[in-house]
């Protein structure tokens, strides 16, 4: 008889919980992975941006290729007259640049004397094509290329900046191409824990069963890497603050952090504004100051900023 009740348990797990297991497998369910993880506000038409400290916004098209097709993707440039390198903004997986809450850093960027590009992912905003979570860093790629090769800024003028879900773009791009520095915003170690801090059912399945990128934010500091900025609001109800004392505590040497002790995700220019401004001028001030030593790889700046 108790062989029987065994075997009708391993049978029901088998009937039940196995669809239940595939269902939810990141893996096998890309549609539903899309759905957790980007969260787009569509437009039907370009929403003028704000002019900030006298700089007008020029909203600007460039494309991104994707199975076999080509989408126009939509941007929102600043270009500063005194600024000598540019702020690449990879904004997070929800709204569009166009929103409210991202006002606050361009300012702050644009009174540095810093010129701003932001872009929408694809499907966000007026841009073209699906918002897909697998496609956000070859969207942040797209847009890399198109500062470089349309704006014509070298890569050593190129600032990366990525906010929430867009940290992780940020260091996608970084690992293929060769940016000036890095600043991340309310980061998190890696996509996976967040998901995982999320949908705690997520925590049955092994990394292995997670979709590329990994946008693991913390193996890529564990590497070279250029200057990197990390900024944590320490009242972050979207991201754990650990996950950003966790990148610059564990991450190779080159990164400066900056607990924001006010602030809430992504808001770090509201609640520590002073704070936000010297820590992002002062930053990028040390990253000019430092020279690429000699024969060595762009990658390997000579001096070196303390956590």
């Amino acid at each position: 008889m108790a062989e029987v009740s065994f075997a009708t348990f391993v049978w029901s797990v088998i009937i039940f919980g196995l669809p239940t297991f595939l269902f939810f497998c990141p893996i096998l369910n890309t549609p539903l992975v899309d759905k957790l993880a980007t969260w787009p506000v569509r437009e039907n038409y370009w929403v003028a941006a704000h002019e900030f400290s006298g700089v007008p916004c020029e909203q600007l098209t460039f494309p991104v290729k994707a199975e076999g097709k080509t989408y126009q993707l939509s941007g929102a440039y600043y270009n500063h007259p005194k600024a000598k390198d540019i702020i690449l903004i990879s904004h997070g997986n929800g709204g569009s640049l166009t929103h409210l809450h991202r006002i606050t850093q361009i300012a702050h960027m644009l009174e540095a004397k810093h010129s701003v590009f932001i872009y929408d992912y694809e499907g966000y905003g007026v841009s073209e094509g699906e918002p897909r979570y697998t496609s956000l860093a070859r969207d942040g790629v797209a847009a890399f290329d198109f500062v470089k090769n349309d704006l014509g800024y070298n890569t050593n003028q190129i600032v990366l900046y990525g906010m929430s879900m867009g940290t992780g773009v940020s260091c996608e791009v970084a690992r293929v191409r060769e940016p000036k520095a890095i600043i991340l915003d309310s980061a998190y170690t890696r996509a996976e824990d967040v998901a995982k801090w999320w949908f705690p059912l997520l925590k049955i399945y092994p990394s292995q069963l997670f979709p590329e990128p990994r946008y693991d934010n913390l193996a890529y500091l564990k590497g070279k890497h250029p200057p990197v900025l990390v900024i944590t609001p320490l009242h972050d109800g979207t991201v754990p603050p650990e996950h950003g004392l966790t990148l610059a505590r564990e991450g190779m040497p080159l990164i400066t952090s900056v607990p924001m002790p006010n602030s809430g995700h992504t808001s770090v220019g509201i609640g520590d504004e002073n704070l936000y401004d010297k820590s992002l001028r002062g930053f990028l001030a040390r990253v000019d100051s430092y020279q690429l030593a000699p024969g060595s790889s762009p990658l390997i700046f000579a001096g070196k900023i303390g956590h």
